[in-house]
């Protein structure tokens, strides 16, 4: 993780690191697989945190990932168990930390997150653990 945080000779590696994470998400989900869920989402944070890249161009799947980690319905075998919380609270942090690096005026991200978390909230057939996220 320290290396995918601060190695400036990974740019040519980025389109193979977001693509391994958006894939492992979208499978881990469906297998409801929470440590790798984690691991993922480290990941992202490492990546997002290295400033030597540049990593804008990839967050039409980096922003999924971590939006399908905050709101997903079910995202470990024994919910009740997991600590579950933790990960959408840390995905939740990555979320607001893409807003704040890459929003502006030009692309509307912050809006565009705020209306679909919002559907998230209001939708009365989502469950408690959708709406926390």
């Amino acid at each position: 993780l320290q290396s995918l945080s601060q190695d400036p000779g990974l740019y040519q590696l980025v389109p193979y690191l977001v693509e391994f994470i958006f894939t492992g998400v979208r499978i881990n989900t469906i297998q409801h697989n929470l440590a790798l869920l984690i691991y993922l989402m480290r990941m992202m944070k490492a990546l997002l945190d290295n400033n030597c890249i540049y990593i804008e161009k990839y967050l039409h799947e980096l922003l999924p990932s971590a939006l399908s980690c905050c709101v997903g319905r079910r995202l470990c075998l024994r919910p009740e168990i997991d600590n579950h919380w933790a990960l959408r609270d840390f995905a939740a942090r990555l979320v607001s930390q893409m807003c704040r690096n890459f929003s502006s005026c030009v692309n509307s991200l912050q809006g565009r997150i705020v209306r679909l978390l919002n559907s998230s909230l209001c939708d009365p057939g989502s469950s408690i653990s959708t709406q926390y996220g």
